[in-house]
């Protein structure tokens, strides 16, 4: 382990690349957050759901990663993790309606 610190943290590349790297994929994913969360208020009332800030920072995160992938020149990273990210999206309106089963189960089928 110290060894790995010495040789691959403790050098020059790696607060010169990693690290901004990793502040501006996170300042990209909460731009995202924020303005998803802005957004949501100016869609129909029937469609906001309080997730629009979930929704934001996901899609920012595929742009993000998508932008990092490019930046490599790495065009079979970029679009992989960019359509991971966005796949991965699907999980949002599937946990919301196991977190609605789960109230009115709970609340035995009295919605409150």
């Amino acid at each position: 382990m110290k060894d790995f610190i010495q040789t691959q943290i403790l050098t020059p590349e790696f607060y010169s690349t990693y690290i901004p790297y990793g502040n501006l994929d996170n300042i990209v994913v909460i731009i995202g957050a924020l303005l998803g969360h802005k957004v949501e208020k100016y869609i129909p009332k029937k469609l906001q759901s309080g997730l629009g800030a979930v929704w934001g920072g996901g899609i920012a995160n595929a742009f993000s990663d998508f932008g990092g992938g490019m930046i490599t020149l790495s065009y079979d990273l970029a679009f992989g993790t960019a359509l991971g990210c966005l796949m991965a999206l699907i999980l949002i309106p599937i946990v919301v309606y196991i977190g609605r089963l789960k109230t009115i189960i709970l609340n035995k089928g009295e919605i409150k």
